[in-house]
C-alpha cells in the first residue's frame, strides 16, 4: 500500500525470485531508463546491533544477485535499499 502512488512510473512486485534468492520488494520502472529499485527489510532481534543486521542484508542482495531480473529486462540503473528496524529504532543503507 506504501507504494500504489509509484504505479503509473513502477510496476510494483514484492516477495518474487531473482538472482539465487528472493527480494522483499522491488520497483520496475515502466520507463527503463529510470532507476529500478530493490529493497529488503530486516527485523533485528533485541540484543543485537543493528547496524551488523543492516550490513547482512546488503551483503544478501548483493550475494545472491537480487537485482538479476532488473538487468535482464534492460534496467542499467539500480538503487539497493536495506531497511532494519527494531520496535521505533530503525536504520536504512543503500547503494547505486
Amino acid at each position: 500500500g506504501l507504494f500504489v502512488s509509484l504505479s503509473t512510473e513502477y510496476d510494483i512486485r514484492s516477495n518474487r525470485e531473482s538472482g539465487a534468492g528472493r527480494y522483499d520488494m522491488a520497483l520496475y520502472p515502466k520507463d527503463k531508463s529510470k532507476e529500478g529499485i530493490i529493497l529488503e527489510f530486516k527485523v533485528a532481534d533485541l540484543g543485537t546491533d543493528i547496524k551488523q543486521v543492516l550490513e547482512k542484508a546488503m551483503k544478501q542482495v548483493e550475494e545472491k544477485n537480487y537485482s538479476h531480473d532488473l538487468r535482464a529486462r534492460g534496467v542499467e540503473k539500480i538503487v539497493k535499499v536495506v531497511v532494519a528496524f527494531r520496535g521505533k529504532e530503525l536504520e536504512v543503507d543503500y547503494k547505486n
